[in-house]
Parts: structure tokens; C-alpha cells; sequence
């Protein structure tokens, strides 16, 4: 893993525009801690129900055709 560059991404630095606001979500407090995050705000995992819910939604049909549903069934565990 590697950190951001923000200033790659084109993200304004506070000193010039004070109004921007950058939101990382990661599962470990460390990349947090190493983005010297300003304020840490904890988000409860989903249960695999509302993950297969939600990952359908975007993912449309396609994920319940039979050559990949296994499959994405699989990412929805792994990525709760």
C-alpha cells in the first residue's frame, strides 16, 4: 500500500482553499493514523444480507446469473 498524493489527485491544500473536504474509508485505523486524519468516525460493517443487497443494486442482474453469482456472492463475505 501506498499513500495518497493528494496534490496528484488535484485536491486544493487547506492554506489555499478552506472549504474542501476529503473522506477516506478504510478498515484499519493505521492508514488513518498515517493520513493525520482530523476526525475519525467509526462505521459499523454491514451484515451479509445488507451487503448482498447492496452490492446487487449496483451491480444490477448480472449478479445473480448463474456463471457469476458464485463469484459474487464470494466478494460480498470477503468484503462484508
Amino acid at each position: 500500500w501506498k499513500g495518497i498524493d493528494l496534490d496528484a489527485l488535484g485536491v486544493p491544500r487547506p492554506e489555499v482553499h478552506t472549504g474542501c473536504k476529503i473522506i477516506i474509508t478504510t478498515r484499519f485505523l493505521d492508514v488513518c493514523r498515517q493520513m493525520k486524519i482530523d476526525k475519525r468516525v467509526k462505521v459499523q460493517i454491514l451484515n451479509y444480507d445488507e451487503a448482498w443487497e447492496l452490492f446487487c443494486q449496483n451491480a444490477g442482474e448480472v449478479a445473480t446469473l448463474k456463471p457469476i453469482k458464485l463469484l459474487a456472492e464470494t466478494v460480498t463475505k470477503k468484503c462484508d
